[in-house]
This record gives structure tokens, C-alpha cells and sequence, in this order.
């Protein structure tokens, strides 16, 4: 029996790429868009007035948006904003004194449907 799934390695970041699939003696079948999202570059946290804080992050090209976690644990994803992709930067209210775990993701809307790259690093930063 022969292979029913095959790896590609090395794709760009944020592209959608089309494959078809030939099973032997019938023709090609075309397979869903395929969507490679990358992991965003550059996270940034710092203060800004009163009880808040400034996210900012290297934009990504070709996604729909983004998504931004603050979470008490590291380990923990808690999405607080959701913003479009012409954005670089998020001011967002948090409490004084405390630790907080930033973190970024991208995503793109396709037929309706959102495809979600991976997170970034968490970005540890205390108000």
C-alpha cells in the first residue's frame, strides 16, 4: 500500500496554496485551500497612562487580523482584543502591581470561517 499523506516543509508564511491529488487510474481531485499562517514577529509590551498597557507587534502580510491574550500564567491563553490587520498596536487596560503573560496571534477569514496561526511567545511584563 502506498502513502496517503505527504509533508511539505519550508512554505511561505501567510499564503494559501491549491493541490490536487491524483489517485492512480482516475483523474485529479482538487483538495481544499491550504493556509500557512506564521507566528508573529517583534511582541512589545510596554506602560502606558494610568492602569494600561501598549501591545505592539511587526505586522504580518496577508492575514485578516489578530488576536491578543493576557493571562496571570503562562501557560494560559485568555483573548481580551481581536483587532484588524492594518493594526500594530493595542492600548488595553490592566490592573497596577500585577504580572500579566502577552501574547499574539494571527488569524484570516476565509468564506466565513477563521483559520488561526500559532501563538507568539509569551511576553512576561509587569505593570
Amino acid at each position: 500500500m502506498k502513502s496517503t499523506s505527504y509533508t511539505l516543509k519550508n512554505l511561505a508564511k501567510n499564503t494559501g496554496y491549491h493541490f490536487r491529488v491524483r489517485v492512480p487510474g482516475k483523474s485529479f481531485v482538487a483538495a481544499p485551500m491550504i493556509y500557512t499562517l506564521g507566528q508573529v514577529d517583534k511582541l512589545n509590551v510596554k506602560k502606558a497612562k494610568k492602569k494600561k498597557v501598549t501591545v505592539s507587534w511587526k505586522k504580518a502580510e496577508g492575514v485578516s487580523g489578530y488576536q491578543i491574550s493576557i493571562s496571570s500564567k503562562k501557560s494560559k491563553t485568555s483573548i481580551k482584543a481581536t483587532v484588524s490587520a492594518k493594526s500594530s498596536k493595542k492600548t488595553l487596560k490592566v490592573s497596577k502591581g500585577k504580572t500579566y503573560y502577552y501574547k499574539i496571534r494571527t488569524f484570516k477569514t476565509v468564506n466565513g470561517k477563521k483559520i488561526y496561526g500559532p501563538w507568539s511567545a509569551a511576553k512576561k511584563f509587569k505593570r
